[in-house]
């Protein structure tokens, strides 16, 4: 009877957290930007890119990031007091830029969790590179990829 016991109270305890709100928050002001190049066959399939980076700089930010880095990828984050950011890219002996534009939705998840700010309709003003697509409009935790630039 006693074996019983300690697996029960158990089972009350745990239960109780249950009444708690779900907090799970996939919110983030981080842009997830990939690098692709397409292969010169006649497929034209898109494959990763290599970048050698010597920084990229954000606008509204006296920070520097991927300083002296090679990548195929990058997470950045954008302006959370503006509703556009310009990214700055020093490569290979080259700059490109590209500048987004996006809106911020404060959502109250609950009493409990409190609000977070979603940063959504993420959209491309400029750019200096060949080609830039957005592919996910909403900065979330739980998206791989929001923009795709092939060189």
């Amino acid at each position: 009877m006693l074996r019983f016991a300690l697996p029960a109270f158990l089972a009350v305890i745990f239960s109780s957290c249950l009444s708690d709100p779900d907090c799970v928050i996939t919110a983030t002001n981080d842009v997830k930007i990939s690098f692709l190049k397409v292969t010169p066959d006649s497929v034209r399939t898109e494959v990763r890119d290599t970048l050698i980076l010597d920084s990229i700089r954000i606008s509204g930010t006296d920070s520097v990031f991927y300083v002296a880095d090679t990548v195929s990828s990058v997470v950045l984050p954008v302006n959370v007091g503006a509703y556009e950011t310009t990214f700055f890219f020093y490569y290979e002996s080259q700059q490109d830029s590209i500048k987004m534009s996006y809106t911020r939705n404060t959502r109250v998840i609950s009493p409990a969790c409190g609000a977070f700010n979603y940063f959504q309709d993420l959209s491309l003003l400029l750019s200096t590179f060949s080609e830039v697509k957005v592919t996910e409009a909403e900065l979330s935790t739980s998206v791989s990829n929001n923009v795709k630039i092939k060189r």
